[in-house]
């Protein structure tokens, strides 16, 4: 029988290149994925953010009209509340916690009137 040949690390190499190229590739693609996600996501929450944006601006123009008005149109008043309970079911849908950020102006605000 023949001498079984010593084990050489050269052996090893070819196929340890391959498999850390291939986890190499698949971390990257996973990476990838989730970069993907997030940018997907950011630009869910950027149209939202753009309709809040334009129905905002329609808010202003009814309520400049409804205080221009000659007389007191008590449907306009409906709308415009109507419109404000929309637009504040849709920021409240972001995700966003306006209260507490403006409880904090709100604080901040009052420290800076006290001092003068």
């Amino acid at each position: 029988m023949a001498d079984p040949q010593p084990l050489s690390l050269i052996q090893f190499v070819p196929p340890l290149i391959t498999a850390v190229s291939v986890g190499v590739a698949l971390y990257g693609l996973r990476v990838n994925n989730i970069l993907a996600s997030h940018r997907e996501a950011r630009k869910e929450r950027r149209a939202k953010i753009d309709a809040i944006v334009k129905s905002l601006d329609e808010l202003e123009q009814m309520a400049i009209e409804f205080n221009q008005a000659e007389s007191y149109d008590l449907n306009a008043r409906e709308r415009i509340l109507r419109a404000v309970t929309r637009i504040k079911g849709r920021i409240d849908r972001l995700g966003f916690n306006f209260e507490e950020q403006l409880q904090e102006l709100y604080a901040d605000m009052r420290m800076v009137d006290s001092s003068c």
